[in-house]
């Protein structure tokens, strides 16, 4: 750390202009970067005549700059950037199938409100369905052993249920509504 009216100067990053390094020979070594790209990448043996510079020169740039240390820590922030997109990606893409998610348990919870409460608008199956769904994608996002939830609308009319199963619908309701808070 300096003192008062000193300035410590950082270190320069491998990929950066080095202290000592020449304007040409950091634009040669930009140049040799950016190659990784070709095929082959990065060989000097190409890269030479494309700068105008015989092999021997450009060897000598290469070794004097270190070049292959420097490229490699450029490749791996690279790589480490490329990497955090990916994340923050995947974290996007989770946020937005968790709001979509709520908005299905919303829509099922008003659906299976609708069929408690006598309406015509909406079939049992598919409300319950719909609800049935709804929980079986939270129980897998939330890491659930017991995601496993089948409707098996061949088994059971929902069209059909008696009061008793009415009761029950709306205790799983308003289970499914707690747990959803």
């Amino acid at each position: 750390m300096g003192t008062k009216g000193s300035h410590v100067a950082e270190k320069p990053q491998p990929w950066e202009r080095q202290p000592g390094e020449g304007a040409a020979a950091f634009r040669h070594f930009r140049s040799y970067l950016v190659s990784r790209d070709l095929d082959p990448p990065r060989d000097l043996r190409v890269l030479a005549p494309q700068l105008g510079l015989s092999y021997d020169t450009i060897r000598k740039y290469s070794s004097r700059g270190d070049w292959a240390r420097r490229a490699a820590a450029w490749d791996d922030r690279v790589a480490a950037a490329e990497d955090a997109e990916v994340i923050a990606d995947a974290a996007t893409r989770r946020r937005e199938h968790l709001e979509a998610l709520a908005k299905a348990r919303r829509l099922a919870l008003t659906k299976v409100d609708q069929l408690l409460e006598g309406g015509d608008e909406v079939e049992a199956r598919d409300a319950f369905k719909l609800l049935l769904d709804v929980v079986k994608l939270e129980r897998s996002i939330d890491g659930a052993a017991d995601a496993r939830i089948e409707l098996r609308s061949s088994e059971v009319d929902l069209d059909q249920l008696s009061a008793s199963e009415i009761r029950t619908l709306r205790e799983l309701k308003r289970k499914a509504a707690r747990d959803a808070s």
